[in-house]
């Protein structure tokens, strides 16, 4: 046992967590199965081999962990509880409670009735707003910094922090609890605890979450081992749902956000599929991008806009009048490459909405990569074809096009090119040299990652998922989206 995890394991009193109070079971539970069946009935146990037992009415059914993706304790989601305040450490656990002390690296914070003395390095982010609104969680930071109340303001950086008097101090300056969302620290790595049990992620009914190991379910108490609590012992009645897996060497536990054509928005998904939070009335959104500072750029297809929105919907620039707007990158010198597909035009614009370059008389231009070297990686339809071009000579440095309408392409650290091939039904990698080295058959492929695990994340449009796939084709992760046209992972 790591230093840090000997620490963390003795702040939680080293025993167990008892948490809320006498059960009530519900007579209605549902056991979801691998195979997309269910078993309906009441969960009275699982013994140490992993066997689940369900009662249904005068029999009992017998399943094992492995095969369940999901239990469900509740017929319908509750009511999100409103907190003072909500802990967010870096396994993903959430809880809320109130924060009570945070200085010289340790933070104290009051949970039912347990009071958690934990270090700051096992903190991801405190949000200090009550209410529902969470965390600007995927903004990318090496630095700790504050998130303001006011979504219009910049998030400040900071080396050093306390509470004092019901006010932040931070690098000489001092700042009320009112004025800040969130306190948000460095992300690191987290292994799974060592512990024999099964990874899940456990839903409490106040709409928290708790992420670790479940090693005891009975129909009275069940216990989950987590890599900064320890062993946390909880009462049946508080638990909404267990999600099993993906375990953290096969899945991404990250934040998946995705423009879904259908529902005519963008939203921001966590691991097990629940939305966080979304940005709707958009008109047919095909692409989204997240940039550093939190904001995002949306291309809408049908009404041929492009425009760069806050988290809340508020627009702060937008270009108009494009022709069916498909696909949008950020450039390192502040514009943006937009692709528009019924023009056949790759064009380089200003926020202003200038026009600075443009390369016409592609047929059908579903997407464009902005490359090193003045490359760029495009994606045409039309011509059943991807290749690398020189911006500046448009000279074609390679292609590949034994291809069916691709959608989607994307140069992978390694040199090789993952290809989302829509009418043959698949996504692919291919080498430089023309060969697939991996291919993947899926129903209406419509865009495709290779995520830092070497999983695939996939979109397909007509089955209304998302999905990440193993390299042995495995699906280790699921999100059920209405119409989703593109989807990347943070």
């Amino acid at each position: 046992m790591s230093r840090l995890h000997g620490a963390v394991l003795s702040a939680a009193a080293a025993g167990t967590l008892l948490l809320f109070g006498v059960p009530t079971i519900c007579a209605e539970e549902v056991v979801y199965l691998l195979n997309q069946s269910e078993v309906r009935g009441s969960i009275s146990s699982c013994n140490t081999d992993g066997e689940l037992t369900v009662k249904q009415d005068k029999r009992q059914t017998s399943v094992l962990i492995e095969e369940v993706t999901q239990l469900l304790f509740r017929p319908k989601p509750p009511i999100r509880t409103r907190s003072p305040h909500q802990l967010m450490l870096q396994d993903g656990t959430r809880i809320p409670g109130t924060l009570q002390a945070l200085e010289g690296g340790s933070v104290r914070f009051q949970w039912g009735q347990r009071t958690l003395a934990l270090p700051l390095i096992a903190v991801r982010a405190i949000g200090l707003t009550t209410g529902t609104r969470w965390l600007n969680l995927v903004r990318r930071s090496t630095r700790p910094y504050l998130e303001p109340a006011d979504k219009a303001k910049e998030p400040t950086p900071f080396t050093n922090i306390r509470l004092a008097q019901g006010q932040l101090e931070h690098d000489g300056e001092r700042t009320a609890l009112s004025a800040v969302h969130g306190i948000h620290f460095p992300r690191i790595s987290s292994s799974r605890p060592s512990n024999a049990g099964w990874y899940a992620r456990l839903m409490l009914d106040t709409r928290h979450v708790v992420i670790g190991l479940l090693h005891d379910l009975t129909a009275e108490h069940l216990q989950i081992t987590t890599r900064f609590l320890g062993r946390v012992r909880l009462a049946r009645k508080a638990a909404w749902k267990i999600v099993f897996g993906p375990k953290p060497d096969s899945g991404n536990w990250g934040y998946t956000l995705v423009a879904a054509s259908g529902g005519k928005k963008v939203l921001l998904l966590d691991h097990s599929g629940e939305t966080l939070w979304s940005i709707e009335k958009l008109q047919k959104p095909h692409d989204v991008d997240l940039l550093p500072h939190g904001s995002l750029l949306v291309c809408e297809y049908q009404t041929g806009r492009c425009r760069q929105l806050t988290r809340d919907g508020r627009t702060l620039w937008e270009i108009e009048g494009l022709r069916n707007p498909i696909d949008i990158d950020k450039m390192a010198n502040g514009n943006v490459l937009v692709s528009e597909f019924s023009a056949g035009r790759l064009v380089e614009y200003t926020p202003a909405g200038k026009k600075v370059w443009s390369w016409e008389g592609l047929k059908y231009l579903n997407e464009a990569d902005v490359l090193s070297n003045n490359r760029v990686l495009v994606t045409e339809s039309g011509n059943h074809r991807v290749f690398i071009a020189n911006r500046i000579t448009r000279k074609i440095l390679w292609h590949y096009d034994k291809l069916k309408w691709p959608m989607d392409a994307d140069l992978l650290p390694g040199g090789n090119i993952l290809i989302t091939d829509n009418q043959a039904r698949r996504v692919i990698e291919v080498s430089r040299a023309g060969k697939v080295v991996w291919e993947y058959a899926c129903r209406d492929p419509y865009e495709a990652d290779k995520l830092p695990n070497g999983n695939y994340l996939i979109v397909e449009k007509e089955q209304e998922r998302v999905i990440e796939v193993t390299p042995d084709k495995r699906i280790v992760w699921k999100a059920r989206v209405n119409h989703p046209v593109a989807a990347t992972r943070y």
